[in-house]
């Protein structure tokens, strides 16, 4: 049987400092599957290519292409957007594969694709999974842990994980299906900071997503990334989805509770798998310390 894969893909520019502990939690995602990494560097200047060739050519020799295989390229790009989009054209990725990114300076948690995997077998129609939102600084110390929150797909389609009206789905440990990418036409290249969000609503209008009871990735914050300015990220929400429309598409589902409340397998998926994982000891994966 075909081994299964995932394919994980890194933005990055002038990472230098971050790149490596984000290298490394991809790669310590190894288990019964490929995982397929590729780097898409944007002419970083400080010294990170050299840092990618070093993690290059130092798995090389010490683990098979048939379990990970690592590539990068460096070229000049639009913005971290554009550069997904450019890596997803250079790997060439199977329709019925995962694929998510995870950004130079962010961790994939442990055990996540492990999880990823468990789950689709368990739900093999679905498309799309997530797990519960983490965040930490540089040093590891835990600045947010959130518990299970229900998306429904509604709420996402309409724009509303907006972290205003809703939570934000967390980017960091996001997989999908590339058909689903596919599907909607791939992320928006020209955004700069809300191209995440812009995905989920249109992935939405496909397939529902799937929060799963485990972190699946860490979002570090620090100084100076983009990410930090909400205030810029909400604005361009707003080009694409105005608050006074987003609003009255919440009225609107508010009084309509069998869309909003829609008591479908999925809703329940969360418990019963919890459930599963708790009784069966050969599923629960060695936490981290961010656990």
């Amino acid at each position: 049987l075909k081994m299964r894969c995932v394919y994980v893909i890194t933005p990055s520019f002038n990472a230098f400092n971050t790149i490596d502990e984000t290298l490394y939690s991809v790669f310590n995602q190894q288990g019964d599957h490929k995982i397929r990494y590729h780097v898409q560097d944007g002419m970083s200047r400080d010294g990170t290519q050299k840092k990618l060739e070093k993690f290059a050519q130092k798995i090389k020799n010490c683990v098979s292409k048939d379990t990970f295989e690592f590539s990068w390229v460096s070229r000049p790009d639009n913005g971290m957007y554009h550069a997904i989009s450019l890596a997803v054209e250079h790997l060439d990725i199977p329709e019925e594969d995962f694929m998510g990114w995870i950004n130079s300076d962010d961790l994939l948690y442990n055990g996540c694709i492990t999880h990823l995997f468990m789950a689709a077998d368990l739900l093999p129609r679905a498309q799309w999974f997530g797990g519960l939102p983490l965040s930490t600084d540089m040093n590891g110390n835990i600045i947010s842990k959130q518990g299970f929150n229900w998306y429904g797909q509604q709420l996402i389609k309409n724009g509303l994980c907006d972290g205003i009206h809703w939570q934000y789905i967390q980017q960091e440990g996001t997989f999908w299906q590339k058909r689903l990418w596919d599907a909607v036409g791939g992320i928006n290249p020209n955004l700069r900071l809300a191209g995440d969000w812009d995905l989920w609503r249109r992935m939405a209008t496909h397939a529902p997503y799937i929060q799963l009871p485990w972190h699946m990735g860490i979002f570090r914050k620090h100084p100076g990334q983009l990410s930090s300015n909400l205030a810029a990220y909400n604005e361009e929400i707003d080009t694409i989805c105005p608050m006074a429309a987003r609003c009255r598409r919440l009225r609107s589902l508010s009084i309509k509770p069998a869309k909003f409340f829609p008591f479908s397998f999925f809703c329940c998926f969360f418990h019963i798998v919890s459930t599963y994982c708790a009784e069966n000891t050969n599923y629960i994966i060695n936490r981290s310390k961010y656990g």
